[in-house]
């Protein structure tokens, strides 16, 4: 299975696979982190940045409600009755309605109308205590648009699924949320990072015929990338601002994804803790970090876009073996390092297997496996705006990446 994620033109983040038509296979919560929340981050993007007004005459439920969707990154604009809410729908740039149906001065169906009065793409969710609804208030407002009827009482998920749902609905133009295959969604979208890792660890010199002599058995060569470097297949990697020549250079690596905690896991274990793996470029500003001196590296390996990740994480059932496939990485379709994950000094399921025995890898860390070595004989120089960067690793894809200035 490839999972992938993208961003709609309208700004709508969808989880995917490439299997075809279908249910989208979410693999990230909230936090981006992998984990069995499935639904939690698909509804985090829906909810991030939205502005939310919840209308009901119970205060423990005005609270309730805004305090859950604030936990979203949802802004919240709190109302006591109906003649409140009508008049900050004119007063406010809202997203989305949570309203109670049964208040006084103007009830819930009041509230529906005056919104989608003021704009048929603002979301409406109505929430009712009422099994029966003598004045037909729902069936009239479904009847007319509106999104989504919430019943009392309520978890916090149910609300959660309620609103964001309401939110992609308005947008799609009430046919639901879009699915779509990955070679549709290619064009004139813009593709994101396949996930937002919870710590970024990178192995250096773990390959056999690698520049500078190779890591010995005895002595692991380790460092960190801030999330922030992250960067999606088809971005752009930005040359740092302010240097004429920050003597950029990138090296295409077999990432590795954790799906579940491991610490003080044996070698034979190790790849029961993969979710999968997925191809990444780590891209170094070298007069940033001074030779082998380590608190400089995180600043040359560390700036906004330096580590570009995709095109999509290919779990282990498509690929079990991550021991022998080939690499390239190639500037303007020139080859500047070739290797094959055979020649790793440590393999995977060894990486894994010493790095927890004193660092906790939990469920969402992305591991960089080490670069292979650079081609013989061919001169490196530094990059520059307008070169275009492709990492490619059999079995699991190629990411392409262009430079451009800050």
């Amino acid at each position: 299975m490839r999972i992938i994620r993208f961003r709609t033109s309208d700004g709508r983040v969808i989880l995917s696979d490439d299997q075809g038509d279908g249910d989208p296979t979410v693999v990230l919560d909230a936090d981006g982190i992998l984990g069995p929340r499935q639904a939690d981050l698909a509804n985090r993007e829906t909810l991030r940045g939205k502005h939310a007004l919840v209308a009901d005459d119970d205060e423990g439920i005005r609270l309730a409600v805004s305090t859950t969707l604030a936990r979203f990154d949802c802004q919240c604009t709190l109302c006591c009755d109906g003649e409140e809410a009508i008049r900050a729908i004119g007063e406010h740039d809202l997203d989305v309605v949570v309203s109670d149906i049964v208040m006084p001065n103007n009830d819930g169906y009041e509230v529906f109308a005056a919104a989608k009065q003021h704009s048929e793409q603002l979301a409406v969710v109505l929430i009712t205590g009422f099994g029966y609804d003598p004045n037909h208030t729902i069936v009239r407002a479904c009847k007319q648009g509106c999104e989504a009827v919430l019943y009392k009482p309520f978890t916090p998920q149910q609300l959660i699924a309620k609103v964001a749902d309401a939110i992609r609905a308005s947008d799609n133009g009430h046919v639901g949320p879009l699915v779509r295959t990955v070679e549709r969604v290619r064009t004139g979208k813009k593709i994101l990072a396949p996930m937002v890792p919870r710590d970024i660890l990178c192995v250096g010199r773990n390959y056999r015929g690698a520049e500078g002599e190779p890591v010995s058995a005895g002595d692991l060569e380790l460092f960190m990338k801030p999330r922030s470097a992250i960067q999606g297949p088809g971005a752009p990697i930005r040359i740092p601002p302010g240097d004429p020549d920050p003597d950029i250079d990138v090296e295409g690596e077999l990432a590795v994804v954790i799906g579940s905690e491991a610490r003080n896991v044996a070698e034979a274990d190790a790849l029961g803790h993969v979710l999968g793996y997925v191809a990444a470029n780590d891209v170094t500003a070298r007069r940033w970090r001074r030779g082998d001196v380590p608190m400089t590296w995180m600043r040359g390996k560390g700036f906004d876009t330096f580590c570009p990740i995709g095109p999509a994480i290919v779990t282990p059932d498509e690929l079990p073996d991550p021991t022998s496939l080939a690499i390239t990485t190639s500037v303007n379709g020139q080859v500047v390092r070739r290797g094959n994950t055979s020649q790793m000094i440590r393999t995977v399921a060894q990486l894994i297997s010493e790095i927890s025995r004193v660092i906790t890898l939990g469920p969402g860390t992305l591991l960089l496996t080490g670069a292979p070595p650079p081609v013989p004989g061919q001169p490196r120089r530094g990059l520059r705006d307008g070169d275009e960067v492709c990492v490619e690793i059999e079995g699991v894809g190629r990411l392409v990446n262009t430079l451009a200035g800050a």
